[in-house]
Parts: C-alpha cells; structure tokens; sequence
C-alpha cells in the first residue's frame, strides 16, 4: 500500500512537496504543479515544510547520527 500526505507548497506555486509512505518507509517527494516529474527528494523523511523563499525544505527524519 502506497500514500501520500501532507502537502506543502512551495511559495511560487511551482512545486508541491509531500510524504509518501510505502512498504512502511516514509520518504518525502517533490511534485510541479502540473503533476509531472514526481520524484524522492529525501528517504526517511515526512513533515515537509518550505522556507519562506522556496530554496529549502525542512523535514523531520528518524535517523539518529
């Protein structure tokens, strides 16, 4: 089973980040607008939100270093 949550738009409008939770990893993707070129921005990784000028995205990990 496959899903996604929590959508974060970037402040452009151009990208939509989220967390997607598949085979019991999360992992947090990145989307356009448009719905095209979805891609895995960041493994072990849910809760995105955006900085105010878009150039990053904070997120809560479950790794310890």
């Amino acid at each position: 089973m496959c899903y996604g949550a929590k959508p974060a738009w970037s402040s452009d409008g151009r990208f939509m980040a989220f967390t997607r939770r598949q085979a019991g990893a999360t992992a947090i993707w990145i989307v356009s607008a448009s719905g095209r070129d979805a891609r895995e921005l960041i493994a072990d990784g849910r809760d995105a939100a955006w900085s105010p000028d878009g150039s990053r995205i904070a997120f809560v990990s479950g790794r310890i270093r």
